[in-house]
């Protein structure tokens, strides 16, 4: 137990020496058998052993004091503090005492007591270095830094090469944000002990949140040297590795640290995370399910539960596991967030935006739920607030770089007449058509405008009725002339800098055009015959699954003679419940994007599509087109209409249930059968040599599949 025990104690209720020294002997045999006693884990052994001279410990504050010691190990702490504060009675500024009495108050949560007895004690020790840095401690624990840090700098100015003392003072300054200064007492403190895990990790911790996450991994690694059974560092090696894009690694680590803390809920949960990352999802699970059964009151594990719930499609276990979070933890940011994420997913808009504003008022500059608000309140037609929300993007998590000059003015409105103006392409392929039409009104507006994008989409874009200057994206990742702009923008901020509204949506359609050339190539492979609508029923499944119709359920669109039905799709063989066309290897083989698909488009009669970049493309060149849509959609496609503001020839089927294609295409299908005669319009006249003849013409009556146009001569 390690108590100390003088060699004699002085009592006052005996007026005969012998007696006295009687008592003493009496009282140091019974405390050295109940030390024994704790040492085997006999604590009731131990009491029993003091109990009987109670009346005699009283009158000697060093009995007393090692009475109130047996207590406290022996897990009678209330009897401890009377014991501790029978020997101050006698002894008043007892220094032992006053700390063990106020290690005891400390257990309690009584720290303001705890202040109040260092205090007591310093009044007749002020030299006393410890007695600052305990004070120190207490005031810490009460959140009053300031005092604390003060108080840490006079047991410095007592004893300056004092390591526990610069590690404390690097943790306040640490806490008052002042990192600089925290590194230094960091760093002191490892020059006068360098074998100092804490501090190792501490300033390691310093130095990932200053962006330096190498050197923060090699300051771990040196912790783990001294204590390889260090549990902080080895959450902390995991994490950096993890954060250093080292997965596996990270996941050996985490793995090698649960065989040494095998119940550890945070290395549970990490390790959950990781698998997440990795796609296995039911080992990720089962990771956190774990980290939860040792620490259900954990409020991140819960968030990491609801988080995978969400990845499997679970989404009201995915709410509750949020929910319970939020009951643990309610003033939690980014389980707001995400929870409103998860919100509007299940079409829950206006509840996601509440929940987006609590996680905004509890965190102002957090830059993920103002995106992610920004997404409702589009959804939502709010299209101002939303556009103003969602220049946040560029702060998110994992948020893209900017490749544009950090000297150049960005446009918000400012004249631009004579004015060069740099606009950047940020998002997907859709989305730069989607935002293109803005580009013409640039120019109206005086500008010479020069776009940074994709070279695959600058011949589509030289269609636009104004001239641009184009810039590859790949050469301005190289750098540019900064001073060669007046103003920079990002193609998906113009909304914004226009003030654009539900009804202020440039709606000059068409905006995009097809090469004529191309387009009468086409036009003759595909021919006149049947009603002519191009197919596209899956995007780009790795960036949202749910956006993909499951090529079966197309059947429901077949039975209609006159319907022809022509892929628009590359590289997705056609499904085999549907006659559909191909358009062969040639299709958009070359280096412009969406140069064939505009020049087919040109050549349909209707598109139908789900949410990909050819709904934007059709919409673009003024194509007819039905868009099918998920149960809540991206949040162009706004809610609960059937038609578009953005894209006046466009309309929207819509799920009624989420995963449900099969009302929608049911839909469609009545639609085509009811309007069908309404596409069809007078054909350019073509040569009878051959070249024109549709799928059913160039196959064997009753036979099944399709072919690929591209063969046709």
């Amino acid at each position: 137990m390690g108590a100390r025990m003088p060699a004699a104690f002085q009592t006052d209720r005996h007026d005969s020496r012998a007696g006295a020294e009687l008592d003493s002997e009496r009282l140091a045999v019974a405390i050295r058998e109940a030390i024994a006693h704790l040492d085997s884990g006999q604590p009731e052994m131990a009491l029993a052993q003091i109990a009987p001279l109670a009346e005699i410990a009283r009158a000697s504050d060093a009995a007393s004091y090692l009475f109130g010691i047996i207590h406290a190990h022996a897990g009678q702490k209330e009897a401890a503090l009377a014991w501790y504060e029978g020997a101050l009675a006698l002894t008043p500024d007892h220094r032992d005492v006053h700390l063990a009495r106020a290690n005891l108050l400390g257990e309690f949560g009584r720290h303001e007591d705890v202040v109040a007895a260092h205090e007591s004690v310093l009044r007749a020790h002020p030299e006393d270095a410890e007695l600052w840095l305990n004070r120190s401690d207490a005031l810490a624990r009460l959140g009053r830094n300031e005092e604390a840090l003060a108080s840490c700098e006079a047991c410095l100015a007592l004893r300056p090469a004092f390591p526990e003392a610069l590690y404390r003072r690097g943790v306040l300054q640490d806490r008052l944000g002042r990192l600089p200064q925290a590194c230094a007492s960091y760093q002191e403190a490892l020059r006068l002990q360098p074998a100092y895990p804490e501090a190792l990790c501490n300033l390691a911790r310093i130095l990932h949140r200053l962006g330096d996450a190498p050197a923060a991994l090699t300051l771990t690694e040196e912790a783990l040297r001294h204590r390889p059974d260090f549990l902080p560092a080895l959450l902390n090696q995991a994490n950096l590795l993890y954060q250093l894009g080292r997965l596996q690694d990270a996941i050996l680590a985490c793995k090698d640290a649960l065989r040494a803390y095998p119940d550890e809920p945070k290395l549970l949960r990490l390790l959950g995370t990781m698998l997440r990352d990795l796609g296995q999802l039911d080992e990720a699970e089962s990771a956190i399910d774990a980290a939860i059964a040792r620490a259900p009151d954990d409020a991140d594990a819960w968030m990491s539960r609801a988080i995978i719930l969400r990845d499997r499609a679970r989404l009201d276990q995915a709410l509750a596991a949020y929910e319970t979070a939020l009951r643990l933890r309610p003033a939690f940011p980014e389980a707001l967030s995400n929870c409103g994420v998860l919100l509007r997913e299940l079409g829950r808009v206006e509840d996601s935006i509440r929940h987006f504003d609590l996680a905004l008022a509890l965190r102002p500059d957090y830059p993920d739920a103002r995106n992610n608000r920004a997404g409702s309140l589009l959804l939502s037609g709010r299209l101002q607030q939303g556009f103003e929300d969602f220049e946040a993007r560029w702060q998110r998590t994992g948020a893209p770089q900017k490749i544009v000059a950090a000297d150049c003015p960005e446009w918000s409105g400012q004249t631009l007449e004579g004015r060069k103006l740099l606009v950047l392409d940020e998002q997907g392929l859709g989305d730069l058509i989607h935002m293109a039409r803005y580009l013409p009104l640039l120019v109206d507006r005086g500008a010479e405008v020069t776009l940074i994008c994709r070279k695959s989409m600058q011949a589509l874009l030289r269609s636009l009725r104004t001239p641009l200057g184009f810039l590859d994206a790949g050469d301005a990742a190289q750098g540019f002339d900064p001073k060669a702009f007046d103003y920079q923008i990002a193609v998906t901020s113009l909304p914004r800098a226009f003030g654009t509204t539900l009804t202020s949506i440039p709606c000059e359609m068409p905006y995009l055009r097809a090469e004529p050339d191309r387009v009468a190539r086409w036009a003759q492979r595909i021919g006149e015959a049947g009603i002519r609508i191009g197919l596209c029923w899956q995007g780009n499944i790795g960036v949202d699954g749910e956006r993909a119709i499951p090529a079966e359920a197309l059947g429901a669109l077949a039975g209609q003679a006159s319907l022809r039905f022509v892929s628009l799709m590359r590289d997705e063989p056609p499904p085999s419940c549907l006659p559909v066309e191909t358009l062969g290897v040639d299709f958009d083989a070359g280096p412009g994007a969406f140069l064939d698909a505009a020049a087919v488009i040109a050549c349909l009669d209707l598109v139908v599509t789900c949410d990909t970049a050819i709904a934007h493309l059709a919409g673009a060149l003024g194509k007819p087109a039905f868009l099918l849509l998920k149960h809540v959609p991206d949040w162009r496609w706004l809610l609960g209409r059937q038609d578009s503001p953005w894209y006046p020839g466009m309309r929207l089927f819509r799920q009624a249930q989420r995963g449900e294609w099969g009302p929608v295409l049911a839909a469609v299908a009545q639609e085509l059968q009811c309007f069908a005669p309404s596409f069809r319009r007078a054909r350019p006249h073509l040569s009878p040599c051959g070249r024109g003849r549709c799928l059913s013409e160039a196959k064997a009556p009753g036979e099944g599949g399709s072919a690929g146009l591209g063969g046709l001569e």
